[in-house]
């Protein structure tokens, strides 16, 4: 059980940080990056390795 609330915990974690990129983003930034990461197109699909996909976009 603590290994399933821990991955709980980094996956809302990274949502949240996906979520303050992509609102930081310019338009043209935010839509290159859902080109080269389309998981983040759904917030209920980001996971901890969405977040590091969005982050070597980057």
């Amino acid at each position: 059980q603590y290994n399933c609330d821990l991955s709980a915990s980094y996956n809302i974690g990274a949502r949240y940080f996906i979520n303050e990129i992509l609102q930081s983003s310019t338009a043209k930034k935010r839509s290159e990056l859902e080109a080269k990461v389309p998981e983040v197109l759904v917030r209920t699909n980001c996971v901890l390795s969405t977040l590091i996909s969005v982050v070597k976009a980057l």
